[in-house]
């Protein structure tokens, strides 16, 4: 069975003391040096990734049977999706992660999110999103709404998730 949902307080033990700062605002503090030398040295690359046959969804009926079998043994023939992992191109703009990192991906008005198989369209709550904390002005993540803060993520957490949000 799956674990039941809990929800903890986000809230701050204590405020970052002396020169530390907030977990998310060192991630963002890496991801702006990252973009600025991925700028000069990565640029944007086109990748291969092998994305697992996923539990719980319909990619288990790639095993008939429930039965794995390998290919690497030579037991059958690799077919991607369906005797090994699904090959997925996606590019990569790396000296755009720091922009990105600060916005709702577009994605989720698309593709939507999907959990064990199950997609679920969060259009409200991306909208409610951009008037919670607001849009992003310029960059990769022009007119999405922003995760400029740490609260704005938690924020972006407690919508997007289906313990928290309500609907």
């Amino acid at each position: 069975t799956d674990m039941h949902p809990f929800v903890h307080a986000f809230t701050p033990a204590i405020a970052p003391p002396w020169q530390s700062r907030t977990d998310y605002d060192t991630f963002l503090g890496i991801a702006d040096r990252f973009s600025e030398l991925a700028a000069e040295h990565l640029g944007t690359r086109t990748d291969v990734l092998a994305v697992p046959l996923q539990h719980d969804t319909p990619d288990e009926l790639a095993q008939p049977g429930g039965v794995v079998r390998d290919w690497r043994a030579g037991e059958c023939e690799p077919v991607p999706g369906r005797t090994m992992p699904k090959l997925v191109v996606v590019e990569r703009d790396y000296a755009a992660v720091a922009q990105k990192i600060r916005a709702v991906g577009p994605l989720l008005d698309t593709l939507g999110t999907t959990t064990k198989g199950v997609t679920v369209h969060p259009d409200r709550e991306v909208e409610e999103l951009r008037h919670r904390c607001g849009t992003v002005r310029e960059g990769a993540g022009a007119g999405r709404p922003s995760l400029a803060t740490a609260s704005d993520m938690c924020e972006a957490i407690l919508a997007l998730s289906g313990t928290t949000n309500g609907r």
